[in-house]
């Protein structure tokens, strides 16, 4: 699995839900399944964030996820989510507009022929100066323990390793059976359980005639993780 390491508190931002975008000074084409790895890094400043608005906030919202009240218990070195990277924008412009009769800062992602915008909590979570990229996660999954690795820069390999999880099916393309079983969606799956079924086939307008199971499943490396959902849809 695909992996990006982050420093805090974005890195658990993005595992509790509270950041749905990263923003990041390069590009990728990559699209699928994506560790989040919260660095080792944890600079000052950096920790300074934790008791401001709206990042305190965040934190410390009660909810199912960890009620954090001090910045040194954010986890480091740890793999602490999974996700999936569904698209790449550049960022356009940062600027005021007017809202509700209130001016609001706003970014706006160029996204082929349109403008998407940006503000809030998530314009304040990320670097939104105009040149950069704005990776769109989504399905983002806590690990309910965190798994120790060592970070990399750019996108790097990860593959858990002597925590018990069982072998992931070669044909399940979710892969949630690797990175959190207890919860995986599709354990009760024909096809994901390694039973094994008959191919249907799809004809889609990027990919043409594509194999495709019963469950609704693209088999891996006939497209990636975002192809393989936006074409059956």
């Amino acid at each position: 699995m695909k992996a990006i390491s982050l420093q805090q508190p974005w890195a658990t931002l993005v595992a509790i839900g509270a950041k749905r975008i990263e923003t990041r000074s390069w590009a990728t084409k990559f699209r699928g399944q994506l560790a989040i790895h919260a660095s080792k890094s944890y600079p000052k400043q950096n920790q300074d964030l934790f008791w401001k608005t709206p990042f305190k906030l965040a934190l410390t919202k009660p909810g199912k996820y960890n009620i954090y009240i001090s910045p040194l218990e954010l986890p480091l070195g740890l793999v602490v989510a999974t996700c999936r990277l569904v698209n790449c924008f550049k960022i356009h412009v940062t600027r005021p507009e007017k809202r509700d009769g209130e001016i609001v800062m706003t970014a706006f992602l160029e996204a082929g022929n349109s403008l998407i915008e940006v503000s809030g909590n998530e314009l304040v979570f990320g670097d939104y100066t105009p040149g950069r990229y704005a990776w769109i996660l989504e399905d983002v999954n806590p690990l309910p323990e965190p798994v120790p690795a060592r970070g990399k820069l750019g996108l790097w390999e990860w593959e858990p390793e002597g925590i018990g999880m069982p072998e992931c099916n070669p044909k399940c393309v979710c892969l949630s059976c690797k990175t959190n079983p207890a919860e995986c969606p599709y354990s009760d799956c024909p096809w994901c359980s390694g039973e094994g079924l008959e191919y249907e086939t799809v004809n889609t307008p990027m990919l043409g005639v594509v194999k495709v199971d019963p469950c609704r499943h693209f088999q891996r490396n006939e497209a990636s993780a975002y192809e393989r959902e936006e074409k059956i849809k």
